[in-house]
């Protein structure tokens, strides 16, 4: 996906008619195959029907399947960040009024700066946060087949320019447009305007899936980011929670986050409260609390996911069960956003106590060094570090001064063409990394061979041969 055209092709084209499968899907020429052995130009089954529920076995694919063992709940959600579009947020070299305003009709169109931009490829922490969304427009599998899904996606594309099948046009005025159009926002419009514009800077598409074999759901979003340089960065974030958290690994480490060595408290304050060893008890402790309150945290947004969970799955039961069921788009579609909102406030507590747990086997370790300190043998490390502090701080001082001083030269030599330098925390990392061993030359050599070797050089000598 590199342009607005490739991402409605990919939802149309790929993106829906791979999630949303209304007929069990056949291999590849199966049907010239059984023409061909079987001398049979029979359709394959479209549907298939087991009896493990006795009567009241659906049949297969259900509707929402995915991927044989999970299953959508409510449908897709489309949502985006939106810039503000203004012609001041354009920079043209002069600042004089009358210049400016024959750089405007030159341009001939506002400015859309992006306020939240990615320089570099995206991360978990990039594609797990969503914030400020707009234009949030909804495919329910409970109302919607996959060719009105795709109709929709049409909609969205040429925001409801074109509709009705003989292609005439739409006059987006008054009840028509919300009649005939099926993308909420763009029937707002006037004129028609599509959904995915210039002032976009990120789209999400989130579905909640539940897999019963695991007792696990799953919020999976596909993210596109519209860099200002017009590249558009893909990742897809895949967030998870166990619908039961007892069955969670954590409930085994809740003795070990309780028990363990309890600080002493009848020496002197700084010997038993302020010293380094102490602390790291006290800091042990807090954060056994936190991530306890933490997991109560969990449990209590994991209780309030059920309650939209099952409310959902009442609602659904009305609209497949009963074929006078007065349950109307309308009332479904408040019912899967609350969902949706419950289900993210649940996966973000799962994310931060999941974070915060990770600090607890760095305190461990610690707690360990100081329980080392009591033989003389297992003391041996921290005995060798408490003699040599002085030491290393000056040794240190030195390594960091060099260290650095390499790191932001690599920066002005190679910053501009390769990401694993273009700031000073990248090439940070990136120098630490070729101290050990791990560099690519190639990527060096082909910005530049004399500066990658005149660099190159002294980084190794001064830092590897010398330093270390």
């Amino acid at each position: 996906v590199h342009s607005f055209a490739d991402f409605w092709s990919w939802v149309r084209l790929g993106f829906i008619p791979l999630i949303i499968q209304p007929t069990w899907v056949t291999s590849e020429r199966y049907v010239e195959d059984q023409l061909n052995f079987f001398g049979s130009n029979v359709g394959p089954n479209e549907q298939w029907t087991f009896g493990a529920y006795g009567s009241s076995s659906r049949a297969i694919p259900v509707t929402g399947d995915y991927l044989h063992y999970n299953r959508i709940i409510g449908g897709l959600r489309f949502q985006q960040q939106v810039t503000t579009m203004s012609d001041d947020l354009c920079k043209f070299p002069s600042s004089n009024a009358e210049s400016r305003e024959v750089w405007r009709q030159w341009y001939g169109k506002p400015c859309t700066p992006a306020w939240e931009e990615l320089p570099f490829k995206p991360d978990s922490l990039d594609a797990e946060v969503f914030s400020h969304p707009e234009r949030i427009e909804w495919m329910l599998t409970a109302f919607m087949s996959q060719e009105e899904m795709i109709a929709k996606a049409v909609d969205m594309e040429t925001g409801c320019a074109l509709v009705g099948s003989n292609g005439t046009e739409a006059t987006h005025n008054g009840a028509n447009a919300t009649e005939t159009c099926l993308c909420s926002w763009c029937s707002t419009q006037d004129p028609p305007t599509p959904w995915l514009r210039e002032d976009t800077q990120r789209v999400e598409i989130a579905m909640a899936t539940y897999n019963a074999e695991y007792g696990l759901i799953t919020m999976t979003s596909v993210n596109l980011f519209f860099s200002r340089g017009s590249e558009i960065q893909k990742r897809v974030e895949m967030m998870s929670s166990w619908m039961d958290p007892f069955s969670f690994p954590l409930s085994e480490l809740i003795p070990m986050l309780l028990g363990g060595e309890g600080p002493h408290w009848y020496h002197s304050l700084w010997n038993d409260y302020i010293a380094f060893w102490n602390m790291v008890d006290w800091v042990t402790i807090l954060v056994a609390f936190v991530v306890v309150f933490m997991f109560v945290q969990l449990m209590g947004q994991n209780t309030l996911m059920h309650s939209a969970f099952k409310v959902v799955l009442e609602a659904e039961a009305q609209i497949y069960g009963d074929l006078e069921s007065q349950m109307t788009r309308t009332e479904y579609l408040v019912i899967v956003e609350d969902f949706y909102t419950a289900l993210d406030k649940a996966i973000s507590a799962e994310r931060s106590m999941r974070l915060q747990l990770c600090v607890y086997p760095m305190m461990v370790m610690l707690r360990l060094f100081k329980s080392f300190a009591a033989q003389a043998r297992l003391a041996v490390v921290t005995d060798t570090l408490q003699c040599a502090a002085q030491d290393l701080i000056h040794f240190f001082m030195v390594f960091f001064g060099v260290f650095f001083c390499l790191t932001l030269c690599s920066v002005l030599f190679f910053g501009q063409d390769l990401e694993e330098f273009a700031t000073v925390f990248r090439a940070t990392h990136t120098c630490f990394r070729m101290m050990f061993g791990d560099w690519d030359w190639e990527s060096l050599d082909k910005v530049r061979r004399s500066t990658s070797m005149f660099w190159f050089i002294i980084f190794m000598m001064l830092m590897v041969m010398i330093l270390l």
